[in-house]
């Protein structure tokens, strides 16, 4: 591959590709960030001790749990990456570009797979439950993104 004249080793490669995920991370956290505003801005209009305010008052708590999730995940990719003596492609995050759906998709595929054959409660199936979870919610939001960009045009 080569960007800006330059061929890219493997190892920057690599980097790069740990670096879209990284990227992919991110972006879902700023849409978890920009629904939670949404919705705090909606309950905000609501009477106190309405239905509309409690349900409101639930799906704020939700997407807080998951940004949680999600600032988790990143400190523990920001932790690896110092601990990783492979070189950096050397670009912020907001210049890596994003990942191609299909390979979100393959690797959403292959984590269902690794999932339904680990022994339920190990290490191996929560790890593979939480990668789930993960990649079905960048692949919808890449999807979504792809949408966007689709009716814009």
């Amino acid at each position: 591959m080569r960007t800006g004249g330059r061929r890219l080793g493997w190892a920057t490669l690599r980097a790069m590709s740990d670096e879209s995920e990284l990227r992919a991370t991110s972006d879902s956290m700023l849409t978890m960030i920009d629904q939670l505003r949404d919705l705090e801005s909606r309950k905000r209009q609501e009477v106190v001790g309405t239905d509309t305010f409690a349900r409101l008052a639930w799906e704020v708590l939700e997407v807080a749990r998951m940004a949680q999730r999600w600032a988790e995940l990143q400190l523990r990719q920001a932790n690896e990456a110092l601990l990783d003596n492979e070189p950096s492609a050397d670009v912020p995050l907001s210049e890596v570009p994003a990942r191609r759906l299909d390979v979100v998709l393959a690797e959403w595929r292959q984590a269902e797979m690794t999932q339904s054959l680990a022994l339920p409660g190990s290490p191996e199936a929560e790890r593979a439950a939480a990668d789930v979870v993960r990649l079905r919610s960048e692949y919808g939001m890449l999807q979504d993104r792809k949408l966007k960009e689709q009716r814009a045009n």
